[in-house]
This record gives C-alpha cells, structure tokens and sequence, in this order.
C-alpha cells in the first residue's frame, strides 16, 4: 500500500512539473515591450482579456498588442489607425460618415455619434487591447476586437445601437463566445438607421 502510495504522489508531482513547463514556454513567447506584441493561443488571449472565455478548441493564433491611447486616430465608429496599421473591429459595421467615396452624398445618421462614442470609451479607459487575426480585409486593413479595461468595444457599439452585428455575415472569426454575446445583443436592439452595409450600396460613387 505504501509502495502504490508513493508511486500515486510521484507521477502526480510529475504531471505537475510537466504541466508548469509546458505552460511557461507556452506563454513566454513574446516580442521586444515597446509595443508590446504578443503572439498567442486562445488559452493564453482568455487569460489577458479576461472578460471573455473564448473557446480552448480554437487553433488559429491572434496577435494582442496593448495600445498606447494618445496614438490611436478614431475614423469612425468601426476604423482606427494606430502608427502605421489600419484597423476594422471584427464584430461590427457602424454608420458611414461623409467622405470622397460616397461622392459628397452626406453621411448616415449617427455616424458621428458612434465615433463620438469611440473616442470617449478610448478616453476613458486605462488599458487598450487590440487582439487581431491573421486575415486582412480586402481594402488591406488589419482586423481584429478592441477591448477596453476588459470590454470588449464592438459588443458595447451592438448594446447602444450605434452598429449592426457582422457576425452572422463574417463568422466569429475564432471569437466563439464574444461573438454569441454580440448575436444575443443584437437581438435585443435594433439601430434607428439602415444597416450600413446596404447604405453603401446606394450612396457609393
């Protein structure tokens, strides 16, 4: 008995041991701290995040980078640029403002309410998350969830009405359960503007 004992208590120190390493050099891969850049699995997104526990299957890598805010230039509700990289929050379409390429047709209601609402979230937040996926869309921009102190931006756009959910179109992109929250969310309100993307269609030059 006590030899089985003690065979029990060694192969658990074991599996221990084994378990911390594979976890240290798991989570240890990591770029220079200017700016942060972090390649990860989902396991190790769902620990930083913290808000969302996305799914343990997922086997495509993100790439977090934790923004400096006073970098960050809000588009509109749905686009920022951030030193040199564009980028469209996975999630979620927001309404157009005014620009060259609807030909001077004006911009949608609350288009500017929604980068209003952006831009007071960025304000406001300590810690600014970019988790991007490895797919750019087709005008080159990077995409991925901005999540502020843990919020995730695209969900609290669905919540307030100023943005139509994109998930059902796009798929979740590896986000399983923020994209069930956004789809849950987007059932309970619906925007007073018409869904950007027809919007386009009829205002494009």
């Amino acid at each position: 008995m006590k030899i089985r004992h003690f065979r029990k208590k060694t192969l658990f120190t074991v599996y221990l041991c084994l378990t911390f390493v594979i976890c240290f050099f798991s989570f240890s891969s990591h770029s220079c701290p200017g700016n942060l850049e972090v390649s990860l699995g989902a396991r190790r997104i769902k620990d930083i995040v913290g808000a969302f526990s996305l799914s343990p299957s997922i086997n495509a890598v993100h790439k977090l980078i934790v923004l400096d805010k006073q970098k960050i230039v809000v588009v509109d509700g749905d686009t920022l640029h951030y030193d040199d990289e564009r980028v469209r929050l996975l999630g979620v379409d927001c309404p157009e403002l005014a620009t060259d390429t609807f030909g001077g047709r004006g911009q949608e209601p609350y288009a500017t309410e929604a980068k209003d609402f952006v831009i007071k979230r960025l304000q406001e937040g300590t810690r600014i998350e970019l988790v991007l996926i490895e797919e750019q869309d087709k005008y080159g921009r990077s995409l991925g969830h901005i999540f502020i102190d843990g919020e995730s931006l695209s969900l609290e756009l669905i919540r307030r009405g100023l943005g139509y959910e994109t998930v059902s179109r796009y798929g979740d992109n590896g986000f399983t359960e923020l994209s069930a929250q956004i789809l849950e969310a987007a059932k309970k309100i619906t925007p007073s503007f018409e869904n950007p993307s027809e919007w386009r269609k009829k205002n494009r030059r």
